[in-house]
């Protein structure tokens, strides 16, 4: 995909930029005390490589932010007005692979806080097309009073000297999550739970560690020296006892062996002669302490990533009524995230499409139980507060019943 990109965002751009490894000074997200030159707020560049690190190594990250994703864009999407200018911008989703560059936007805008989509110039039957660019590589560039003047596009994300390429805010889809006061950026998802998901990786890591350790007997030998085991050994060098210390070690250092499978091998072939006692070492491992810190940090996680446990295939342990209003908050927190991408959409896009009367919207991802949908809407009806044909609209119905041939 990067490579792609590469190739199509500019005819100028040098063909010999390569992707560069990333370099992870610190394990922490910064927090910004002041704003970066010309740019109001918090800046959330400085970030973007861990937030990029974290979202690699975190199973948590991407199953919450991946669900997220695909319950935004899963549903897919429609044009909604003049039947020949639907049938154009169907056309445009379909030259330029909408729906993929829409689920990488909303995934990136997650994890990043920002997803941009330059408008460049291509030879097709639009006379444009939609090139990604990872946000480290893009600059916001404002005036005293916070108002966008261009987007800077550095390759190398140094934005050193002047810009090469400058891109007019109409000539962007910049998509922002969390975004806030006068800052022009958006803030990752990840932010806020950067710490906790990095602590939560180690102590489970640190964890695995020692119960594959201590799954077999740990051992510890008691080696009886005598006087005649400081005598040097002429062939080695070595005091007999130290050559005794040595044997006894390596055998026991190489009794558990790990296989390619993941599984080990204990080998229980220990011999010794009257001078070497072995004894068992046992462990003290709170492991269920441990367990008590995971979960602690487990709900914390899952709090700040938002999804419900039942959307990651895990029980919720809650009550129905709960268990609904937690699935109805997490529904309209999708429907906002659609929101803000059908109005850039709609805003910047469909006029450089069609002239005519047309607006992108995403598809309802999820409703709940449809006999709840069809009770409330029953009871609404018949409270008076809607309309038969608002009531049927409620539940997805044409708002006339159809008409029964005579």
């Amino acid at each position: 995909m990067l490579n792609r990109i590469i190739r199509r965002f500019s005819n100028d751009m040098p063909k010999t930029q390569r992707r560069r490894e990333f370099k992870y000074k610190s394990d922490k997200a910064i927090l910004v005390a002041k704003p970066l030159e010309s740019s109001p707020g918090f800046d959330p560049r400085v970030n973007y490589d861990e937030y990029e690190w974290l979202y690699n190594i975190s199973e948590d990250a991407q199953a919450h932010l991946e669900t997220i994703t695909y319950l935004v864009v899963g549903a897919g999407f429609q044009f909604i007005g003049e039947p020949k200018a639907v049938e154009r911008c169907e056309e445009f989703a379909a030259e330029v692979g909408f729906w993929d560059i829409l689920e990488n936007d909303v995934l990136t805008h997650l994890i990043f806080g920002n997803a941009y989509n330059f408008i460049v110039e291509e030879d097709n039957d639009f006379g444009f097309t939609l090139q990604v660019v990872h946000p480290k590589r893009v600059k916001i560039v404002t005036d005293e009073y916070g108002r966008i003047q261009f987007y800077w596009y550095d390759y190398n994300a140094t934005f050193i000297g002047d810009p090469e390429y400058k891109f007019e805010p109409e000539d962007v889809l910049h998509f922002r999550f969390r975004q806030f006061a006068d800052n022009v950026y958006g803030l990752s998802l990840l932010h806020n739970v950067y710490n906790k998901l990095s602590i939560k990786n180690k102590i489970e890591a640190t964890a695995a560690a020692m119960a594959h350790r201590d799954a077999h007997r740990l051992l510890w030998a008691k080696v009886e020296l005598t006087p005649e085991d400081e005598a040097i050994n002429p062939k080695t060098g070595k005091t007999y006892a130290e050559e005794k210390l040595e044997a006894v070690n390596e055998l026991l250092a190489d009794r558990v062996k790990d296989n390619l499978d993941g599984t080990f091998t204990v080998s229980n072939n220990l011999v010794f002669d009257q001078t070497v006692e072995l004894k068992d070492l046992s462990a003290s491992h709170d492991f269920a302490g441990i367990a008590k810190i995971l979960e602690h940090l487990q709900r914390q996680v899952d709090r700040a990533l938002k999804v419900p446990k039942v959307f990651l295939g895990e029980a919720e342990g809650s009550n129905r009524a709960t268990s609904y209003n937690q699935r109805r908050t997490f529904m309209l927190f999708i429907e906002s995230i659609q929101r803000k991408f059908e109005a850039e959409i709609n805003r910047k896009l469909i006029p450089r499409i069609t002239d005519a009367d047309v607006r992108f919207k995403f598809n309802n991802p999820l409703r709940e139980d449809y006999s709840d949908w069809v009770d409330q809407a029953v009871k609404l009806y018949q409270a008076g507060v809607v309309t038969l044909g608002e009531a049927r609209e409620w539940i997805d119905l044409p708002p006339e019943p159809p008409k029964e041939e005579e």
